[in-house]
């Protein structure tokens, strides 16, 4: 705000200007009442002795920072009394008086959390009052979608029951009688604007289609950006039980998958350390992609073992051989926990014994055209032996379906098909010997 309207207020209520007003710069214009000062003086201080003062947490009433709850006190009170005309739901719509004298500015679409409900701003009064006033409608269902990495989010829904509107002349006007239409608020943010093209929702065991979605209407007419009401039809349609998540209510939900490979070191000895890495892909309505971090959608993995007495495994995926035997490493996306993969690995011998192995990291798999180098070395007293040169041998997979170059005591495999048995690799030396596998992906 302005020094100049600060002092203006100054002048007309008399009063100290400390406590600073919150709304947005369009209304730089509008002129203070006058004894506002005093009327919302007194608000603030007799708010507390009506019946229907409750706490509240609201969103946008820093204009600054929309979509951030601010704690505050308000007044619940009935839009009109109830009479058996009133046709809706009574106790779904209230009008709302901000006890706090320095809100008197409500965003539509703002979010109202109170008596165990959320509720959508539907109708301020931010012109005429002299504390925060607006009609709010209750969220009577949710909106389940997933996110980037298949979290189960939810949207709180405002919903119109209609069913004088399933008079559709359409072949399945029986059934939209039934089921009819309904009207439908919801907050306009990042995560409603994807039901311009995941135009279906599943609410209860039925699903719904969307209809009239209508993401133009502005708060402020010249400014694009102040849509903040989102408002749209649904129309009944059955679920489709081969992409539809009844279990989460996600439409669509069964095309999301989240795959992790873990990459590494099969085997190791006791006293040896390996790395082991993980890659996520991502499928989403049938397409996938190799995710990789990015700041809008970081990656990370939390890495655990399954039996600390044979092996452990740090943040960073360094994996620590204890004892002989097998245990796994496993990995979840620290995103998303639920998305998880296990990889097993023997413990052998002892480390400062002389053998063969590997230090870099070993794919489990190999996709069309991807390409690998893998590092072997012979190992006396754990530490490997320069002047080692290995040998290396190949089997098993379809050798159309590879490649393989060996550069000193390097390999470079690049996958050029699928092969039903995987590429089984050994190296040699001295007498000490390591191998593994590595499937091949076609198209």
């Amino acid at each position: 705000m302005s020094i100049q309207k600060e002092i203006m207020n100054t002048k007309l209520t008399s009063q100290s200007c400390s406590i600073r007003q919150y709304y947005p710069a369009f209304y730089k214009d509008r002129q203070k009442r006058y004894y506002q000062y005093e009327t919302r003086t007194f608000n603030e201080q007799m708010a507390q002795y009506s019946g229907d003062y409750v706490e509240a947490q609201i969103q946008g009433l820093n204009p600054e920072y929309p979509f951030d709850y601010t704690t505050v006190h308000v007044r619940f009170s009935d839009i009109v009394r109830s009479s058996s005309a009133i046709s809706y739901e009574f106790d779904n719509y209230k009008v709302i008086d901000i006890a706090e004298r320095q809100y008197d500015y409500v965003r539509i679409g703002a979010k109202v959390r109170a008596m165990g409900s959320t509720w959508l701003c539907i109708n301020p009064s931010n012109m005429g009052n002299e504390y925060g006033k607006a009609i709010i409608q209750r969220c009577d269902a949710v909106w389940h979608y997933l996110d980037f990495y298949g979290n189960v989010c939810t949207e709180p829904l405002c919903f119109d029951r209609r069913l004088m509107k399933a008079n559709d002349s359409d072949a399945q006007r029986a059934t939209m009688i039934t089921k009819g239409y309904f009207d439908c608020k919801v907050q306009y943010n990042e995560a409603t604007k994807q039901l311009f093209t995941n135009s279906r929702l599943i609410l209860g065991t039925s699903a719904y289609r969307i209809t009239g979605y209508s993401d133009f209407i502005q708060e402020f007419t010249e400014d694009e950006n102040s849509v903040n009401l989102l408002q749209f039809d649904v129309r009944y349609e059955e679920p489709n039980s081969v992409i539809d998540d009844m279990v989460n209510k996600v439409a669509g939900g069964k095309t999301f998958a989240w795959d992790i490979e873990i990459m590494g070191s099969p085997a190791l000895k006791v006293g040896e350390e390996t790395q082991v890495d993980a890659k996520s892909t991502r499928t989403a309505e049938e397409h996938s992609e190799v995710v990789v971090n990015t700041t809008e959608h970081p990656i990370s993995y939390i890495w655990t073992s399954s039996n600390e007495n044979i092996l452990t495994v740090d943040e960073h995926g360094m994996v620590h051989g204890i004892a002989e035997g097998t245990a796994s490493v496993i990995c979840n996306l620290e995103q998303n926990p639920t998305k998880t993969a296990e990889y097993e690995i023997t413990v052998a011998g002892d480390a400062s014994q002389p053998h063969v192995g590997f230090r870099t990291t070993i794919p489990e798999k190999l996709r069309l055209f991807e390409e690998v180098r893998l590092s072997g070395h012979y190992f006396e007293n754990g530490e490997p032996v320069p002047e080692a040169t290995l040998t290396y041998s190949f089997s098993g997979a379809d050798q159309s379906a590879y490649t393989a170059e060996v550069e000193g005591n390097t390999i470079i495999i690049k996958c050029w098909g699928g092969s039903v048995k995987p590429l089984h690799v050994k190296t040699e030396y001295n007498g000490y010997s390591a191998e593994f596998d590595i499937e091949l992906e076609g198209i």
